[in-house]
């Protein structure tokens, strides 16, 4: 039996061991960490939870899953639900309806994610943008915006690769000579919530043919753009999925990290290093090998003889990753906002929101099971700028401040930002608990874990929230674990195949080449498809190829983008 070792844990190495086994292949997977899941995981904040209840949960980020996903939803169609009776973990997707900008001190502008139901949610749904609040945007910007989005829909694929790709999106929207409100929520907010990406920088062709997905999905009848799951990730997906896997066959290494790959007199690798957590390093063999690990992990490990056999790697550190984490505001009453998520538009950190139970109440984990009995409301934010000011209890980016000082900072923008909404004020009284992502801290003394938020915080009149905490823990941070890659103009030519020039070395991680094209769930579920196919191709199996499947474009548009093929190969615009 063919065995493939895999090193990393998170959704591309996953996914990749879930296509090996089934495919008959012998699987070990490697895992830095205890918990599985990678940047979708979710994790207990320890010691918050009692009298048989679970720890509060807490994320790196909150997630979604795009009605244009295809990769995700069918490998969860195949894992059994934790509940079994028949359910598969894709039945735990909930459809989203609205989403809404906010302002600070102004009224929520609601607008939907998906297509009505029925005619009551068609009248409901134009009644929010009837009652909508201030945008700020000037005469002709909505409608300048809505064309350029047309001209990317009916453009060539030529012409998005050679020409949208090397146009920053901040150039290609115009933003530069448009009004405060047009950057805030078309050029910056869309792309820095929405895919974590710098307007500045960020490619044209990656920023809009996402967009443009999300458009297509709430506009199809029975679709949504934006769906969320009905509890806790790892409780309702990773979870059930490393069990399914486990009695499949495939063999989990936790707390084993990658620490090299050697490469043979034949141009293969030979054998990869490992190192268990307070252990020593040792090597381990396999026929075939997957590094599923992060851009910024596993490019230090590309260099020297490994780069020499696979050129397409030399590359990688050109490649970029920002910080976007989350923090959580566990609440004594709920808060619901609107059934999808929440943008904060003139937040400076740009932040975006979803408020958990509202999903999670029908689901195998309401609220109720989670901490002390007094938490019945959640709200998960996510940092997305870390670079910027602080707007209302400091003056310093996110990167340079304590931990406590993140989290008084952040519940200060929703504040304001949630103040005449219509869905708040966040009351201080109502904050029980605070917890930012574990993944950042400070290199010297390690990542401060839950014990210094889980206490219960004081708040003040401004929404300043303080807590008890260790001397340390007042120094800056300055890393982050896990980094999210962010598309950057014309980086394409960076980016490897799922293959390289080893025979026997493969990719699955949201840095390859994907048709996604985005550090997304989406994306290292393809590239692992992708990893797996190369391996059924250079071992000559005849067990069927993993789908893989591209982004959808309207048969409607077909005939304008083959009228811009042709125009595209006469040069002209």
């Amino acid at each position: 039996m063919t065995r493939v070792a895999i090193f990393g844990g998170g959704m591309g190495g996953l996914s990749a061991a879930h296509e090996l086994i089934e495919r008959g292949f012998e699987v070990d997977l490697y895992e830095k960490r205890a918990a599985y899941g990678g940047k979708a995981r979710t994790y207990g904040v320890p010691g918050t939870g009692t009298a048989g209840r679970f720890d509060l949960p807490a994320e790196h980020g909150f997630r979604f899953f795009p009605g244009f996903y295809k990769h995700v939803p069918d490998s969860m169609s195949r894992i059994p639900a934790a509940e079994g009776n028949g359910r598969t973990v894709a039945d735990a997707l909930v459809q989203c309806t609205m989403g809404e900008f906010l302002l600070p001190e102004k009224k929520a502008t609601i607008f939907p994610v998906r297509f009505p139901r029925s005619w009551a949610e068609f009248k409901a749904r134009l009644a929010d943008l009837r009652n909508r609040g201030g945008l700020g945007l000037q005469q002709g910007e909505l409608s300048h915006f809505a064309w350029i989005m047309f001209r990317l829909a009916v453009s060539c694929q030529e012409r998005r690769m050679q020409e949208w790709e090397r146009i920053a999106w901040w150039a290609y929207t115009g933003a530069a000579t448009r009004s405060e409100a047009y950057q805030n929520l078309l050029a910056r907010g869309l792309t820095r919530s929405l895919v974590a990406m710098r307007a500045e920088n960020a490619s044209t062709r990656t920023v809009g043919d996402i967009m443009l997905q999300m458009v297509y999905s709430t506009l199809t009848p029975g679709a949504s753009s934006d769906r969320v799951l009905n509890g806790p990730t790892s409780m309702v997906w990773i979870d059930p999925w490393r069990a399914m896997l486990a009695a499949k066959g495939v063999r989990f290494h936790s707390e084993t990290a990658l620490e090299g790959l050697a490469i043979g007199a034949d141009r293969r690798i030979s054998g990869a290093t490992v190192r268990a957590t307070g252990g020593e390093a040792r090597t381990v063999t396999a026929d075939h090998y997957v590094c599923a690990i992060p851009v910024d992990q596993f490019t230090p490990m590309a260099k020297g003889a490994v780069a020499e056999a696979a050129p397409s790697l030399r590359a990688l550190d050109q490649l970029q990753v920002q910080w976007m984490n989350g923090v959580q505001f566990y609440l004594a009453r709920d808060y619901p906002m609107v059934f999808g998520h929440s943008i904060f538009a003139a937040s400076h950190w740009s932040l975006t929101s979803i408020s958990q139970p509202q999903f999670w109440a029908n689901g195998a984990f309401p609220m109720s099971r989670f901490g002390d009995g007094r938490v019945h409301g959640l709200l998960s934010v996510d940092i997305s700028d870390w670079t910027k000011a602080g707007q209302y209890t400091t003056t310093e980016s996110a990167d340079r401040l304590p931990r406590e000082a993140i989290i008084r900072e952040s519940w200060a923008q929703v504040q304001h930002h949630v103040a005449q909404s219509g869905f708040g004020p966040l009351d201080d009284a109502d904050l029980l608990h605070a917890h930012l992502d574990t993944d950042i801290g400070h290199p010297a003394h390690g990542t401060r874990h839950a014990a210094t938020l889980r206490r219960r915080m004081t708040v003040g009149e401004h929404g300043e929230a303080t807590a008890t905490v260790a001397a340390d823990t007042h120094e800056p941070l300055d890393t982050d674990t896990e980094p999210l890659l962010v598309n950057t103009v014309d980086s394409w030519k960076h980016r490897p195949e799922a293959t390289t020039g080893i025979p026997n070395l493969f990719l699955a991680s949201d840095y390859v080449r994907t048709y996604t094209d985005l550090a997304t769930m989406e994306g290292a579920n393809e590239a692992g498809r992708r990893a797996v196919n190369g391996i059924l191709a250079a071992t000559s199996s005849r067990a069927p190829q993993c789908g893989v499947w591209n982004l959808d474009e309207p048969w409607i548009l077909a005939p304008f983008r083959a009228i811009d093929w042709v125009l595209f190969r006469l040069g002209q615009r």
